[in-house]
């Protein structure tokens, strides 16, 4: 029940109420914290990190595609 009220879940006596909002934060938290972690373990292993997407074009090849600027 503790960590239920960080996803918006509020219990008194047995009354039991929820809010959305902080459903929705309680989440986008915990997904931040997680890719910050993942971000933190490629830098410390060296591995270049490109907040991109990508698409396979063959076994060799990688096309990748820049999210803030549109470019290929």
């Amino acid at each position: 029940m503790t960590d239920a009220k960080s996803y918006g879940w509020q219990v008194e006596g047995s009354e039991i109420s929820h809010k959305w909002e902080d459903l929705r934060q309680g989440v986008q938290d915990h997904i931040g914290s997680l890719n910050w972690g993942y971000r933190v373990q490629l830098r410390d292993n060296n591995v270049k990190y490109l907040n991109s997407y990508a698409q396979f074009i063959d076994a060799n090849t990688i096309k990748v595609r820049d999210i803030m600027m549109g470019v290929d």
